[in-house]
């Protein structure tokens, strides 16, 4: 079994040290690991989990995903790795593929990456360890039971679950690990998801032969920075991955002139550059090091082949062979009828032996159609092209069907058709891959309907319909004066007696701020209140200053009023206890504003100012009506920060007929508890949000936008608004209220917060082409009101097309599956054989650089695509030419609608020396002709490979040590040079003179 050899080591060496967290860095015995994963299987049990049964892991890297491996294989279950960027559709097709009713994970995975559990129930890996009882001992399970399913991409849409028995992994393991002698001294630095095979390796393979497995985490998985760092640290020995991270590391190493403590280098998943293996060699501190090409499928347990790449590579080599089989594996190439070719023929390869997979989970064709077995052996149609050399060695040859692989990652390209042609108006697609600089970018060719929604050039609205509005009810501007004098009195007295509380008797002596401060505990924030208070005294003429002393006026007898409305009253009274506190020390604002979970002093005073009730009822009447008049029984509505429960309870269920969806947006969680029976209805969703807004949520996916008295909060209330819009459809509305600056109220609630003076939100100079302010209450009401009842809507449409298809992508398939590059076409040419001729196709790509969708194209991937991932080098084409069957026209390529070859069109031309220097050096290293300062460098051709070539030339020419993170940052070359300039000052020192 795949842990049988980590047990073992438990028992011989219980405190030798299994894991390095390299983000908390803390070490792990075998003993801890092995009794914290005994838990994990404790309450997988407790949950009702059966031997045989298949659990989900969602966490983010680091050494908690080890734990929960070990856990359910030992609760006798198998595991099913699920990314935590995977999208939420997705991630619902493989619970449903696979059966999964549990997964592993934890609230703040949850909440930080917006998972969606998707029906399944989630058990929190902490709380397990904490609180389980936990198992005696691993349940026992047979070697020819399932312990993991690794999803890869599906030709239907559906992705496909590899499963893989405990015998048929360990049996690759325990191969490598005898051939190159890995043993309890080895460590290896893992940098492969834990959803990718190569996983399966670094855990079992070193854990089960007593070494020491360093984890990485979300933020140094992919920084070759950190992972020299940590290799030199830890002495790490073995190093498993795909080429181009090798390469990336052996870059940053050469760069640094650094030797390279490893002793073994397993390199797979893609071709391996000719030259990656002889770099090593160089560098290493090990004259018996070997880089080990490997190859096979998931299908076959991580690997069925291997070569020891030889220090010289022979020139005859065209590129690095596959080798030869793996223990209890065997090879064939075999043509189209199965007969097995003749040596250098061509042919398809066939992998046979103990290594083999069970099947595609939960789907019985499939599994039919690429697994048979003969002769008592099982054999996996790899849908591989290769090769037999007359010597045994194996020649990996491509594909034979249209999955590529592309940084590592096996790709159906069929998957992606299937989730462009759901979106509405793609009439039909087809996708292929690019190949530039040994980088593969996937690219669509999208036949698209021009009259649809998504589709269509009409993207502005004159105007708003405004027939669904519901006006405020009138209420007499004298009440609402009167009631305010009254609330400033007694927020007036509120703060003499706070004062009074630090024997500051304002009313019968005079102080100065000196003397107020020395009374009061002296801090930045006391200071603001104290100043905000006195400002606002002089301003209302309660206060006069004389003599460089403060006291208040003799005429003003405020401070004996005591009658104002009831409740406001008490609550200014409990209040003013509060405001003592806070002046003191004892309190932060945050804890006493929000003692009351359900509603803050803000909220409370709010609720009783007069008008409120009247401009809450017309928000929600209005809602409804927009809902009626438009035939709309599923609106999607964001509710953004109102922090108060009992209100956005009471808006929910007026609107929950209307509603499909129904999101309460914050930026804290502190509210969640008391929303949480909303939660378990299907419609209602929580959702904590990063200071912007439309980059947590969907752009161009809601109706409405409810605000109550919430903008005025944001430093920033343009930019929030802005990013409200972003997220509504045409004809979207934000609706809501904000309170105005009619009384005192502010500075002792919001303003001591806030920690600056209350800015009222006024929304006219939002008023352009995109969008239309309107208020629901007159212009003349609103000036006299407490409340501005407001709509925003939104004429035009936000995402363009790309943004818009992205984003539907982003929630179908992986981040690594969506198409850097969409060429809009106008037929899809088919052949004879309805077959695309794709060699044809991409050679007249080659010469052809055309923007698509209005020149939309260059908006780069939301969902946490780095800059180096994306290229921006579409081509539009007229049409596929199609032949008499209907199919695209193999002996044809496409026509195209125009030709903008040159990406770098005018542009700003370098000048100074530095410039000069900076686009010569790009020049070279791109190999082209012109560079200028406002291009960008990802776009001229640039990837992460040759950002590490960028760094060492430019550490080179101007003695300066940028981060490749600088380079991935700078959005042009001129802000690049800036990130030089900026790097030379700070390496400049001044010597002796």
């Amino acid at each position: 079994r795949l842990y049988d050899g980590f047990i073992k080591n438990v028992k011989e060496n219980p405190e030798k040290i299994a894991i390095i967290d390299s983000e908390t860095k803390e070490e792990i015995s075998y003993m801890d690991l092995y009794e914290k994963s005994l838990k994990i299987a404790g309450c997988l049990k407790e949950n009702g989990i059966k031997k045989g049964e298949y659990v989900g892991i969602t966490l983010p890297r680091s050494s908690k995903q080890i734990y929960a491996i070990f856990g359910i294989l030992f609760a006798g279950a198998a595991y099913v790795a699920i990314g935590i960027n995977q999208p939420s559709e997705r991630r619902s097709k493989i619970y449903e593929q696979i059966g999964i009713k549990f997964v592993i994970s934890d609230n703040k995975t949850i909440e930080d990456y917006k998972l969606d559990t998707g029906g399944v129930s989630l058990i929190d890996l902490d709380k397990a360890i904490d609180k389980s009882l936990g198992l005696d001992k691993p349940i026992e399970v047979s070697s020819f039971d399932s312990a993991y399913i690794i999803m890869t991409s599906g030709t239907t849409g559906v992705p496909k679950g590899v499963e893989i028995m405990h015998t048929s992994a360990i049996n690759t393991i325990n191969d490598l690990n005898e051939k190159y002698s890995i043993n309890s001294n080895d460590t290896l630095l893992m940098v492969s998801a834990i959803d990718f095979d190569l996983s399966v390796y670094d855990i079992f393979g070193i854990l089960g032969i007593g070494g020491t497995l360093i984890t990485t985490n979300e933020d140094n998985y992919r920084n070759p920075d950190e992972w020299i760092r940590i290799i030199e640290k830890y002495k790490v020995s073995v190093w498993d991955s795909v080429p181009i991270l090798f390469d990336m590391l052996v870059t940053i190493a050469e760069g640094e002139k650094k030797n390279l403590p490893l002793r073994i280098v397993m390199l797979s998943g893609d071709w391996i550059a000719k030259d990656l293996p002889g770099r090593f060699y160089k560098m290493s501190e090990k004259e018996n090091s070997i880089v080990v090409a490997m190859g096979g499928a998931t299908e076959a347990s991580i690997w069925s082949n291997y070569l020891n790449v030889p220090r010289e590579i022979p020139k005859d080599w065209i590129s690095i062979p596959y080798g030869r089989p793996l223990k209890n594996q065997v090879y064939r190439v075999v043509d189209e009828l199965g007969r097995i070719c003749p040596n250098y023929v061509k042919g398809e390869l066939l992998i046979g032996g103990v290594s083999v997979a069970k099947c595609y989970h939960g789907d019985e064709d499939l599994t039919n159609r690429k697994y048979f077995e003969e002769n008592g052996l099982r054999w996996y149609r790899t849908g591989d092209n290769g090769r037999l050399w007359n010597d045994g060695t194996i020649e990996f040859l491509g594909r034979k069907d249209t999955q590529v692989k592309i940084k590592g990652h096996r790709i159906e390209l069929g998957e992606v058709e299937d989730a462009i042609s759901k979106f509405d108006g793609v009439e039909k697609v087809v996708v292929d891959f690019i190949e530039k600089a040994n980088s593969k970018n996937l690219v669509a060719f999208v036949k698209v309907d021009k009259d649809s929604d998504n589709f269509s050039t009409n993207r502005y609205l004159e105007k708003i319909d405004t027939s669904f509005i519901e006006e405020v009810e009138e209420i007499s501007y004298e009440d609402i004066r009167a009631q305010n004098e009254k609330i400033n009195n007694l927020v007036a007295k509120t703060i003499i007696n706070v004062f009074k509380s630090f024997e500051l008797d304002l009313v019968n002596n005079s102080y100065s701020i000196v003397e107020i401060y020395n009374k009061i505990n002296d801090s930045k924030r006391n200071r603001f209140i104290i100043e905000n208070w006195i400002n606002k005294f002089l301003s209302l003429k309660y206060l006069e200053y004389k003599n460089e002393k403060y006291s208040l006026r003799e005429d003003e007898i405020f401070i004996n009023e005591d009658s104002c409305n009831n409740e406001i009253g008490n609550y200014l009274k409990n209040l003013e206890l509060e405001l003592i506190k806070i002046l003191s020390g004892e309190k932060d604002p945050i804890e006493a504003f929000y003692s009351d979970p359900n509603k803050s002093y803000m909220s409370k005073f709010t609720e009783e100012l007069l008008g409120y009730e009247e401009s809450i009822n017309s928000i929600i009447n209005s809602i409804k009506t927009y809902a009626r008049l438009n035939n709309k029984q599923n609106i999607k509505i964001i509710e953004y920060g109102t922090r108060n429960s009992e209100l956005t309870t009471t808006i929910f269920k007026e609107l929950k007929e209307f509603v499909s969806e129904y999101i309460y947006a914050d930026t804290s969680v502190y509210f969640r508890n008391n929303l949480s029976d909303l939660e378990k209805g299907s419609k209602f969703k929580y959702v904590c949000i990063n200071d912007n807004l439309s980059t947590s949520l969907d752009e161009d996916n809601f109706d409405i936008v409810i605000a109550l008295n919430s903008i005025h909060r944001s430093n920033d209330k343009k930019t929030l608004i802005e990013e409200m819009l972003r997220l509504l459809k045409v004809n979207g509305l934000i609706i809501g209220n904000e309170i105005k600056d009619n009384n005192l109220l502010p500075i002792i609630t919001a303003d001591i917060i806030n920690e600056q003076p209350f800015n009222e939100a006024k929304l006219d100079d939002f008023d352009n082409s995109a969008c239309e302010v309107l208020y629901i209450n007159s212009e003349k009401r609103t000036e006299c009101s407490n409340f501005r009842t407001f709509i925003i809507a939104n004429l035009k449409e936000n995402k363009s097309i790309f943004e818009k298809l992205t984003s539907y992508l982003s929630h179908e398939i992986p981040s690594y599956m969506v198409p850097t590059n969409f060429y809009q076409v106008d037929e899809i040419p088919l052949n004879k054989n309805g077959k695309v001729d794709r060699k044809k196709l991409k050679n007249k790509l080659k010469n052809k650089n055309n923007y698509i969708f209005e020149n939309e194209i260059e908006h780069r991937l939301s969902n946490g695509l780095p800059k180096y991932i994306i290229s921006n080098n579409p081509i539009e084409v007229d049409y596929f030419p199609v032949n008499t069957d209907g199919k695209i026209d193999q002996n044809k390529g496409p026509t195209y609608t125009n030709d903008k070859f040159n990406c770098n069109g005018k542009g700003v031309t370098a000048s100074s020396l530095s410039e000069l220097m900076l686009v010569g050096i790009l020049k070279d290293i791109l190999n082209i002709e012109e560079v200028y300062l406002n291009d960008n460098f990802f776009e001229l051709g640039g990837d992460s490979l040759i950002a590490l070539k960028l760094k060492k030339k430019i550490k080179k020419i101007f003695f300066v040590d940028i981060s490749v993170s600088s380079i991935f940052n700078s959005n042009n070359i001129e802000e690049l040079l800036n990130a030089i300039e900026s790097n030379k000052c700070k390496n400049f020192t001044i010597g002796e003179i």
